[in-house]
């Protein structure tokens, strides 16, 4: 099924070009890093699902997707009609009361805004300027939006917001965690981190890496997508975990020709 949402960090093409890398079998399903949504969509998973993401506004859209997605589309359809350069910048500056309008700004904002990036500022206000594609606005056309199944998919989902660590709370013995955090080394430079107004640290990814190790001696499935980076590989050295060497194209550039191919690693533990 077609992402309805952009994100930077999708892993769509980590389900498309190493799709055997995901285990086959699987109890419960734990997402601590809810983003874009492409692996659980990918996955599609039979039993208890939890999906978690710090970002309010992100998981109010998940709950409006999956709650009602006809509201949504008429919303949305609206924006779409009406946008404009002058529309987009109204519309990021004004946020709505009610649940289901702010998932309707939301989803137009991320089609219209530069590249898909999601970014807050300090006091949590979007802020990332529109798109524009070979000097045109973006297509923010409603048939971009799978939502009807992306809801079918979402009926049995715990959407739950807060921070990783509340994931490792519910993790059991053959459970599947897959997990994609901000990849962030210790100079905390090295990778967009702006996806809501509470950064992820290095200390977070050393904290993750201890809880991933815990949940692993627990008889849980793990898988990590993180920087290529010695600094992370070293968080599992003398573990269980294999680390593998994968390579996407970066989509956040520009220009098309400033995109290039980045190392990324995958660790996991089956």
């Amino acid at each position: 099924m077609k992402n309805f949402l952009k994100w930077p960090g999708s892993k769509k093409w980590l389900t498309e070009k190493y799709s055997f890398l995901f285990p086959e079998e699987f109890n419960n399903y734990h997402e601590p890093f809810l983003g874009g949504g492409s692996v659980f969509f990918f996955l599609k998973p039979s039993k208890e699902v939890y999906l978690y993401d710090v970002n309010k506004k992100l998981l109010e859209v998940y709950k409006a997707v999956k709650n009602d997605p006809s509201i949504i589309k008429k919303l949305y359809a609206k924006h779409s009609k009406l946008h404009s350069k002058e529309y987009y910048y109204e519309t990021r500056a004004c946020i709505p009361s009610r649940l289901n309008e702010r998932a309707a700004r939301f989803l137009y904002l991320n089609r219209a805004c530069f590249n898909g990036i999601y970014r807050e500022n300090r006091e949590g206000k979007f802020n990332v300027p529109i798109g524009l594609r070979d000097g045109k606005l973006n297509n923010v056309s409603i048939e971009l939006l799978d939502l009807d199944r992306a809801s079918k998919s979402l009926k049995g989902a715990n959407l739950i917001c807060g921070s990783y660590e509340l994931a490792f709370k519910n993790i059991k013995k053959n459970d599947f965690v897959y997990l994609d955090p901000p990849y962030v080394l210790k100079d905390n430079r090295e990778k967009f981190n702006e996806y809501s107004k509470k950064r992820f640290t290095w200390k977070d990814q050393v904290k993750l890496a201890d809880l991933i190790l815990k949940a692993s001696k627990k008889g849980a499935k793990v898988m990590l997508s993180n920087v290529n980076s010695p600094q992370i590989k070293d968080l599992f050295s003398g573990s269980d975990f294999e680390i593998i060497e994968i390579s996407r194209r970066s989509s956040i550039a520009a220009l098309s020709k400033h995109r290039k191919n980045y190392e990324e690693l995958i660790l996991k533990n089956f």
